[in-house]
């Protein structure tokens, strides 16, 4: 029953007890280790916790794995590159960053993990010019790409451009990183963890603060608008707020009820019932709980009944 073994893992990650998920981990993947996906998470966990060896060994079988697998990733290379970084082994990081390079030369997200590598190994080095030219691919890609790559690759860049100076941009990063994923309690610690590690231990807490302020300000403003009678604008503040931070739950949730609402109410078309359909399908994505989703999915069945019996 290796799926137990998956779920003990969740149940430890989500308690905060990392070293007890790379255990459970590790005793899957001994029974099971053709899985890329749990070799990956071990890896991933693993070198959370600073356990290297480990680390090491899931991130060579990762990578292994991957090359014949739709789930092998850049960042199965870039990680392992990173675990013999931290392992005082630059030349060893040298070597994947080259079979990174000739594994995804055309991936624009490896581009920018293959820059974010090259600058931390060549200053690990002490290649001083080397280590700034990397940066500055780095700065370029990063303005290239920017929201279209991962969020744990921009949070990585995020870590890099502070060490090398530039706060202001970590902190646009780390801003749009907050808006984006508040809800999600796992990614904000890893958040919270970068900075207290390597900007200071109030930084993380003092953005996280001022966007939950500007959520809450925004909600209460579009709630108001709607208990007014004013559904137009309530759902031009609600749209606003979901272009800054589309995986907001609470956000998406009154988005929802105020376009039932307006269906309910008012003449409507299949464009209103198409776009209460699409947000209950994200909010099913992120995993909002289904006893906060079926009762409006139920209201918005039953007007699709009622309009076409």
């Amino acid at each position: 029953m290796l799926e137990a073994y998956d779920w003990l893992v969740k149940a430890h990650e989500s308690m905060g007890n990392d070293e007890h998920a790379v255990s459970s981990l590790n005793s899957a993947v001994a029974l099971s280790p053709m899985s890329i996906l749990r070799q990956k998470k071990l890896a991933l966990l693993a070198d959370k916790t600073e356990n290297f060896a480990v680390a090491k060994k899931a991130y060579a079988a990762t990578i292994k794995l991957g090359k014949n697998s739709i789930h092998g990733s850049s960042a199965d290379y870039s990680g392992l590159a990173n675990v013999h970084l931290k392992s005082n082994a630059a030349n060893e990081a040298l070597k994947i960053l080259y079979e990174l390079n000739q594994q995804y030369h055309n991936d624009p997200e490896a581009k920018l993990r293959a820059a974010l590598l090259e600058t931390e190994i060549h200053q690990a080095k002490g290649n001083k010019a080397l280590a700034q030219q990397a940066y500055a691919k780095t700065f370029k890609l990063n303005e290239q790409f920017n929201k279209q790559i991962s969020r744990e690759l921009r949070l990585e860049t995020a870590k890099t451009f502070y060490l090398n100076g530039n706060g202001e941009i970590c902190d646009e990063i780390l801003n749009d990183l907050i808006k984006t994923n508040i809800d999600d309690k796992l990614f904000i610690k890893d958040i919270v963890t970068m900075c207290n590690a390597i900007i200071g231990e109030s930084h993380a807490e003092t953005l996280i603060q001022h966007i939950k302020k500007e959520l809450v300000d925004i909600n209460n403003k579009g709630v108001s608008l709607f208990q007014e009678g004013n559904i137009k604008a309530a759902l031009a503040v609600f749209e606003k707020a979901i272009a800054k931070m589309p995986n907001n739950q609470t956000i998406i949730l009154n988005m929802i009820k105020i376009i039932i609402h307006d269906i309910k109410t008012s003449k409507h078309g299949p464009e209103k019932i198409i776009s209460a359909q699409s947000y209950i399908n994200k909010a099913i994505q992120l995993g909002i709980p289904h006893n906060q989703i079926s009762g409006l999915q139920i209201e918005l069945d039953t007007i699709q009944y009622n309009t076409n019996p």
